[in-house]
């Protein structure tokens, strides 16, 4: 589990997997840290609404911890008189916040046969974010 996770498993992580089949939650937490899923938890997924909401509140609240760090990125970086370092920093944090925000959606929405492919791919194009 990543270290975010982690800090926050007790939190937010613990109030979604109340909304997850105990027997899933343990493939519920790799597929929100991962990414990766096996095709019967896709298949859950794809049949109920409630653990897709889920999915999309932690894909959500990762998202928001993406922002926070932009603006704290930003608050130290004008601290240190650098704004073009702080403009990058937030320009690609913003990115990548709005990769994790489309690659969700789209995820959630592809069907369960697709899902996974789906997944690899926005990974693939989010990385590609980083590298610019």
């Amino acid at each position: 589990m990543s270290t975010v996770l982690k800090k926050e498993s007790a939190g937010y992580l613990a109030e979604l997997l109340d909304n997850v089949a105990e027997q899933w939650r343990t493939e519920f937490e790799r597929f929100v840290e991962t990414g990766d899923a096996d095709k019967d938890f896709l298949a859950y997924l794809d049949e109920n609404e409630v653990a897709q909401q889920a999915v999309e509140a932690a894909f959500n609240h990762q998202a928001s911890k993406f922002a926070g760090l932009a603006s704290e990125l930003e608050k130290r970086r004008q601290d240190q008189g650098s704004v073009t370092e702080t403009q990058n920093c937030r320009s690609f944090l913003f990115r990548v916040n709005q990769g994790c925000r489309r690659s969700s959606k789209v995820a959630l929405q592809a069907p369960s046969a697709q899902r996974a492919e789906v997944v690899a791919n926005s990974t693939a194009a989010l990385a590609g974010v980083t590298a610019s």
